[in-house]
């Protein structure tokens, strides 16, 4: 926490009760809420998401991050937005940073940041539910239940699924791009004393997107419409442990896994990520403080492409160090 006056950037806070207030059922659509980014919807599963004036379904150079955990794809440095399903009520904040912050965030922070933080399972105690429909939004609902183990223990489970039908083109007809997914998760947080966090939690989804795809050919007549219904999957498992040394000097170490499958018209990719870092914050003298750390991620995946896309090689792995 500092003063909005000495943030060393343009940033924005959408808070739970601004997202609440807003009757979202969308990631982009709460993103709309923070100034100078651009959200735009072009059909029933595909956003744009930009900073600083560039917007495209297939707009890189932004960081993006869950709970501290990288949503951005590599294929193309962007991110599938429609994967992206946080259960919206334990949303606890979204933290928008504006600008070239590459070089305090990381890799792809050249246009901007997106943090989006979950509420401690302390906070989200108790049951919940929620349902809704609508004539775009066919169905969107979800239970969630938290619950105490021992003294300094707490945990919260969660289910959701949505199911959108399609859009309408100018022209009256509809747009082949209705689609559904279904995803569940857990937090746990352990508190055991008084500066000292240990947090577990992971996601698992599933579902089916539609789409009509243009098709170039090598025979005549060299191109055909082709209607595809096209899964996507994954999951992912996120650890981090948090302690204060003292009021001037915390570390923190986080590691997580993340699985990615996603078909397309042309192309089918499956991706795995681990990534592991570490950090220590400490005073220096009255009015600075010094931040270093390192990390590892290697990432591997592999693209099976068809006649229009074909990517060389297959499969990779991509190893990557830092120090800061």
């Amino acid at each position: 926490e500092e003063r909005l006056s000495k943030a060393a950037a343009a940033i924005y806070v959408i808070t739970h009760e601004d997202v609440k207030r807003s009757g979202v059922t969308t990631l982009p659509d709460a993103l709309r809420l923070a100034p100078g980014l651009t959200v735009a919807q072009l059909d029933s599963h595909n956003w744009a998401v930009g900073s600083r004036g560039f917007a495209d379904v297939f707009a890189n150079k932004l960081l993006v991050l869950i709970d501290g955990r990288t949503v951005y794809t590599p294929l193309f440095s962007g991110v599938f937005w429609d994967q992206q399903n946080v259960f919206l009520e334990d949303l606890d904040r979204i933290e928008v940073v504006r600008g070239p912050g590459a070089t305090l965030w990381g890799a792809n922070a050249v246009n901007g940041v997106i943090n989006i933080i979950t509420k401690n399972a302390k906070e989200t105690q108790g049951n919940y539910a929620m349902a809704g429909m609508g004539n775009q939004l066919d169905f969107y609902g979800g239970v969630r239940t938290g619950f105490q183990i021992g003294e300094d223990t707490f945990v919260r489970v969660y289910v959701k699924g949505e199911d959108r039908d399609h859009s309408d083109l100018s022209s009256g007809q509809e747009n082949f791009d209705q689609w559904h997914i279904v995803q569940s998760g857990f937090r746990m947080d352990w508190l055991p004393d008084t500066g000292t966090e240990f947090t577990l939690q992971g996601d698992l989804y599933v579902g089916e997107v539609n789409e009509i795809s243009n098709f170039a050919t090598p025979t005549p007549p060299f191109s055909r419409v082709k209607r595809s219904s096209h899964q996507m999957d994954g999951g992912n498992i996120l650890a981090r442990w948090t302690r204060d040394l003292s009021d001037r000097s915390s570390v923190q170490i986080q590691t997580y896994f993340d699985r990615v499958g996603r078909e397309a018209a042309d192309f089918r990719e499956t991706r795995h990520t681990f990534d592991l870092e570490a950090q220590h914050r400490l005073a220096l003298g009255e009015r600075h403080q010094v931040i270093y750390g390192g990390g590892v991620r290697v990432i591997h995946d592999e693209i099976l492409g068809e006649f229009i896309n074909e990517f060389q090689p297959g499969q990779r792995t991509l190893d990557q160090q830092n120090l800061f």
